[in-house]
């Protein structure tokens, strides 16, 4: 749209106005390192206990508002969990003695929502904006 001073501002499409979550792929190479079974279990843990949360390695942190996070695992869309938050990136040592570095930090909350449903998607880097899905 272009504003009487001739200066194009910024109008936000219907689709940014729905952006409410990202999609991100949780690799393989993750799966070697905690076997899937207790991740899972670790995972939902944050439904039984407020003081949970769970750091993710992330990139550059998203420019828009996001609320949720669903993760990709196997090229399906299997969980969804809040984001309380972005950190600055670093080394993190993790309480399982495993310790990664990333340029940020993704903190998911509870509550952890398994898909009611199968929902397939491949597997990519990065992430993608997305609506609600489930």
């Amino acid at each position: 749209m272009i504003s009487c001073w001739g200066v194009r501002r910024s109008v936000p499409s219907s689709e940014q106005q729905q952006t409410v979550a990202i999609i991100t792929t949780f690799p393989r190479k993750f799966f070697l390192e905690m076997s899937p079974r207790q991740f899972v279990r670790a995972f939902f843990a944050m439904n039984d206990d407020d003081s949970i949360y769970w750091q993710c390695k992330f990139g550059a942190p998203p420019t828009r508002d996001v609320v949720y996070c669903y993760i990709v695992a196997e090229n399906r869309i299997r969980y969804r969990a809040n984001i309380a938050g972005f950190e600055p990136g670093g080394l993190r040592v993790f309480g399982d003695g495993r310790s990664a570095t990333a340029r940020s930090w993704m903190i998911l909350t509870a509550p952890v929502i398994k898909a009611p449903y199968r929902i397939e998607r491949r597997g990519f880097q990065g992430f993608r904006y997305s609506g609600i899905i489930f």
